[in-house]
C-alpha cells in the first residue's frame, strides 16, 4: 500500500478517524519496515497467541492501553515536537535502511540500545512515554505473574527488551503503577499488545 492509498483509507475509514496523523504515520512506517524485511507486522504475537491456544497454556495481555500512551505521548510533545516528528516520519517512510540494515538493528542488543538512545536524545519526553514507563508497566507485570506461575514466556517487543532487563532488579510500587496507568482520555476499544505467555502451574 503506497502513502497515498494509506492517507485515503485513513480518510475514509471511521476506526482512523480519531487517530492523531503522526500516529497513523508510525504505523505505516512499521508497516513498512515489515515489508521490507519481509514479515508480517505484529505476526510474532499472532503466532506466540496461536500456540498457546494450540498448547491450552493461558495468555494474559500485560502492556499498558495503547490510548493511555498515545494520550501521555500527545500531552508531553510541544508542537513544535510534533511537526519536527511529522517530517521525520516522512522522510523514513521514503527513504528506509536496506533489508540488511534493518535486520541488524533488530538483531543486535547494542544497536537497539543505541536506537534507544538516539530516540532518548531528540524526543526525551516521548522516549519516556512510549518506551521508559511501559518498560516499567510490563515488568511490574511480569513480577506479579511469576509469583504465581512457575513459569512465564513474556513476548515484547525488540525495542523493550534492553530496558526491561535494565530495571528487572529496581522496584516498581504500587502508587507509580497507579501514575503510569493515568490518562486524560480513555478509548475503550483499544488493546495491549504485549501478552504473556503463562506455563501451567
Amino acid at each position: 500500500m503506497t502513502l497515498l492509498q494509506a492517507l485515503k483509507m485513513r480518510r475514509e475509514r471511521q476506526e482512523y478517524a480519531n487517530v492523531p496523523l503522526v500516529q497513523f504515520l508510525a504505523g505505516y512506517y512499521q508497516e513498512r519496515v515489515a515489508e521490507k524485511i519481509g514479515v508480517e507486522l505484529g505476526g510474532e504475537f499472532r503466532g506466540a497467541f496461536e500456540e498457546a491456544c494450540a498448547q491450552g497454556v493461558p495468555v494474559v495481555l500485560f502492556d499498558r492501553r495503547l490510548s493511555i500512551t498515545t494520550q501521555r505521548a500527545k500531552d508531553v510533545l510541544t508542537r513544535w515536537d510534533k511537526v519536527r516528528l511529522f517530517f521525520e516520519l516522512l522522510g523514513g517512510i521514503f527513504w528506509l535502511p536496506g533489508e540488511d540494515e534493518i535486520a541488524r538493528i533488530l538483531t543486535d542488543q547494542d544497536k537497539l540500545r543505541e536506537l534507544m538512545e538516539t530516540l532518548g536524545k531528540r524526543y526525551p519526553t516521548l522516549k519516556r512515554v512510549i518506551i521508559d514507563e511501559r518498560d516499567r508497566y510490563m515488568m511490574y507485570k511480569l513480577h506479579e505473574f511469576s509469583k504465581n506461575c512457575r513459569s512465564v514466556v513474556a513476548i515484547v517487543g525488540a525495542g523493550h527488551i534492553p530496558g526491561i532487563c535494565r530495571i528487572w532488579d529496581e522496584e516498581v510500587t504500587d502508587a507509580d503503577m497507579v501514575q503510569l496507568s493515568q490518562s486524560s482520555q480513555h478509548r475503550r476499544k483499544t488493546v495491549p499488545i504485549s501478552f504473556v505467555l503463562n506455563a501451567r502451574k
